[in-house]
């Protein structure tokens, strides 16, 4: 089955499609599913600041993106799933140091930290405040399934660089990305975080989160269906 193509405000056509990533390095995921919308979103707001649009402008952009959106009365989703890694070794710890963040620390203290000295050692190398290990994976390849404007999409993918947490670091480095128009994705769309008045799939289980993008906003999360991978 595929979608019929219709025009969206990119002036492309809507179709269903895959997206596929190889990895060169391991990767760090979060706790919770990163979802291809959140990548374009992440995208467009980097773009909107490049062309010199303020921030709060910018921020505005991630509410125009190529896909197309599902709606049940008040509740409406992207049609974009989550991102499904298939790793190809066990989970393995990496270690890694920090220096204390003051600012945090006088957030959790809800007091002024001050100080007599004009700077606050917090040591260097392996004598830096923090050392914690991290938990990373080797991938043999990622996958995410939406419907949307092909073109469109992945020239705003081609803007991200890697995967995951503490890309910085260089985990989640993307080799090669493919996008391509898969008749799956009507359906498979739904492997990812739903409003609970979307119908769920047997893959899926009750819990909170954000169902839009930015999912890290905590005044977002409501009852959602949590999606469990396959």
């Amino acid at each position: 089955m595929r979608l019929e193509p219709k025009q969206n405000s990119y002036g492309g056509c809507i179709e269903p499609f895959c997206v596929t990533w190889r990895l060169s390095q391991p990767v760090c995921l979060s706790e919770r599913p990163l979802h291809l919308d959140a990548l374009l979103a992440w995208a467009r707001v980097r773009e909107a600041l490049q062309s010199g649009r303020t921030a709060q402008e910018a921020l505005k952009a991630q509410l125009d993106l190529p896909l197309e959106s599902a709606v049940k009365g008040d509740d409406q989703i992207w049609k974009a799933s989550a991102l499904m890694f298939r790793f190809q070794s066990t989970p393995f710890l990496v270690q890694m140091t920090r220096r204390t963040s003051t600012e945090e620390l006088a957030f959790a203290r809800e007091t002024i930290v001050t100080t007599r000295k004009n700077k606050i050692t917090q040591g260097t190398g392996q004598f830096k405040d923090f050392d914690l290990r991290i938990t990373c994976q080797w991938v043999e390849k990622v996958e995410a399934y939406g419907v949307g404007d092909i073109a469109a999409v992945g020239a705003l993918l081609e803007q991200v660089s890697a995967l995951g947490k503490l890309t910085r670091n260089g985990w989640g480095t993307i080799a090669d990305m493919q996008i391509s128009p898969d008749s799956e994705a009507l359906e498979k769309w739904r492997f990812r975080t739903l409003p609970s008045v979307f119908e769920k799939t047997e893959w899926h289980y009750p819990g909170i989160g954000s169902v839009r993008p930015p999912y890290w906003r905590r005044e977002g999360w409501e009852p959602v269906w949590e999606f469990a991978g396959m």
